[in-house]
């Protein structure tokens, strides 16, 4: 199942423009409930939504965006495919936010990268460490 796996173990060749989907967006399976953020241009299946952030983001604050809706899995799964868009479309999800009360983009990418540099580092010590050197 590629939700296993974020779909990262294989790659679509280039089919033609038409059917691309843009990167910067998110899948959203409608058999699986489960949202991916695209960092590249992917092509959409036929239980397929495409849901577009309204503001610009980087690829960090969309991987945490990803989690975030993912939270919705378990209210989308006992949905029929019809009533997804209704679900979705009624869902708040609470985000950081600056002082002026707008979405904090900027701390969200800086938490997905700070985290991603502590597993980063979790990972080499293990790795690494004097009595387990994987070669």
């Amino acid at each position: 199942m590629k939700t296993e796996n974020r779909g990262v173990c294989e790659q679509t060749k280039y089919l033609g423009d038409e059917g691309l989907c843009e990167k910067g967006t998110f899948s959203l399976g409608l058999m699986s409930k489960v949202f991916f953020y695209r960092e590249k241009p992917w092509y959409a299946g036929q239980f397929m939504r495409i849901v577009r952030c309204n503001y610009d983001i980087d690829d960090f604050a969309g991987i945490y965006l990803e989690n975030e809706l993912n939270t919705l899995s378990n209210a989308l799964n006992s949905k029929l495919v019809r009533d997804i868009d209704e679900t979705f479309y009624n869902y708040e999800i609470d985000l950081p936010a600056d002082n002026e009360g707008n979405i904090d983009f900027k701390a969200i990418s800086k938490f997905v990268k700070d985290a991603r540099k502590d597993i980063f580092s979790i990972i080499k010590k293990a790795l690494y460490r004097k009595d387990n050197i994987i070669e």
